[in-house]
């Protein structure tokens, strides 16, 4: 196919041919597998075609780097679409639940032995759980981290102050409990959804990349309220910076909770060496996965400051600020757009006011969601600490000096917010 010269406006049609099908999965019954199936299929050969005329090196060598950053934007456009509307819990990774019989089942006592069927092909078969059905934000994540992999190098820099926060949103959306931080294998603690797993592994490569400092530099400012909230911003934007902030801070708490793991990893296999060891000369009664061995003594230490692999702590002083800082503005944060409300507009955003997002909530509604947000935002800080103390019981070691004035300044601005609540 021979795009000379048109190569912007092919790519705008293939685009709305992809937001097209997209669009009508909103309107389809999220567990209706048949009637998705042609829209999702619609999206992936749509999507990788137009992928794949972009990897040509002709069609590279005319578009620039604005125009790489617009097919990015578009598919970044995908997913918060998908954060903008009520989301549905997204498990793929998980199988479903087995469907209820409709058979009736007579009481043991009343089957005799020759009322059991013989096994034959005649009888009815056994049904086999059927594939999670995609939610449209698997859908979407997907689309987005599938390119920003392939075109990163090709993106200017400046791109990453859209792409970091965008996968903070996308990860405050889909984001699950954390367990206790340990380093034995847990038993009954549930899996987290594959779109939770994929964003979290590529925050993980970009802060531990070559663009490192740059990507930790615009955490720590999506750490704080965004400026450009104040009481005249729309309720979607203060949804957006809620969702952002907390997709950060979650972000942060990951990197923290690695490097926690990894020097309760080290400390647990010098005891179990203390206690003895094993005909091989290893130690003898190591409950360790192997990726939490390998986190212990990586082969190849990384050259990254925020890698955990070339640290024994997870650099306290340098969060200290950003940590305590934050904190606080979140606790002092306030949103006072009563005349959105008052004005009958639309919020558009989850959670917002009923639920519907058609601006029929309250404005009591609304500031009880803004709490919640709020609050939420808070829990994740409050985490960040509770992991830092679970160490300390874990391996019954003492913090630092560092990370001593870096808990102790984060939980007194913390504290504050129980001042508030009286």
């Amino acid at each position: 196919m021979e795009i000379l010269g048109i190569e912007v406006q092919f790519f705008n049609v293939l685009k709305s041919w992809i937001m097209d099908a997209f669009e009508h999965l909103f309107v389809l019954d999220p567990n209706e597998r048949a009637g998705r199936a042609e829209p999702e299929r619609s999206i992936e050969i749509l999507s990788a075609f137009l992928n794949s005329v972009i990897d040509k090196p002709e069609v590279m060598a005319r578009i620039t780097e604005e125009e790489f950053v617009h097919v990015l934007d578009f598919y970044g456009s995908m997913v918060d679409r998908c954060i903008d509307v009520p989301s549905r819990p997204t498990s793929p990774a998980l199988a479903p639940e087995p469907r209820p019989s409709l058979t009736h089942h007579r009481q043991q006592s009343s089957i005799s032995i020759t009322s059991i069927p013989s096994p034959t092909f005649s009888s009815p078969p056994i049904s086999t759980p059927q594939p999670a059905v995609k939610q449209p934000i698997d859908i979407a994540v997907s689309l987005y981290i599938n390119h920003l992999t392939k075109q990163l190098k090709q993106l200017p820099p400046t791109a990453l102050d859209v792409i970091l926060p965008l996968l903070f949103r996308a990860l405050a959306s889909c984001s699950s409990p954390l367990a206790r931080l340990t380093v034995t294998p847990s038993r009954g603690t549930g899996k987290r959804s594959f779109v939770e797993d994929r964003i979290s592994e590529t925050l993980n490569s970009l802060l531990s990349g070559p663009y490192a400092s740059t990507c930790l530099r615009i955490l720590q400012r999506n750490l704080y309220p965004s400026p450009k909230v104040d009481d005249s911003s729309l309720p979607k934007e203060v949804h957006m910076a809620i969702q952002t902030s907390f997709g950060a801070f979650r972000s942060l708490r990951e990197f923290i909770r690695r490097t926690l793991s990894t020097r309760l990893a080290r400390a647990y296999i010098s005891k179990e060496s203390a206690i003895g060891y094993s005909h091989s000369g290893a130690p003898a009664h190591l409950d360790l996965s192997r990726d939490m061995l390998e986190r212990a003594w990586p082969k190849v230490e990384s050259s990254s400051s925020f890698s955990p692999a070339t640290t024994n702590g997870w650099d306290a002083a340098r969060f200290r600020k950003p940590l305590s800082g934050s904190t606080r503005a979140w606790v002092e944060f306030t949103y006072r757009n009563q005349g959105e409300f008052d004005s009958g507009g639309n919020t558009n955003t989850t959670g917002a006011g009923t639920g519907s997002g058609n601006g029929t909530g309250t404005w009591n509604d609304y500031s009880t969601w803004v709490k919640e947000g709020k609050e939420r935002v808070l829990e994740e800080i409050a985490g960040i600490l509770k992991d830092v103390v679970y160490e300390i019981e874990e391996d019954s070691t003492k913090l630092d000096e560092e990370e001593a004035r870096t808990v102790g300044e984060t939980l007194f601005q913390l504290a504050g917010y129980v001042l508030l609540l009286k």
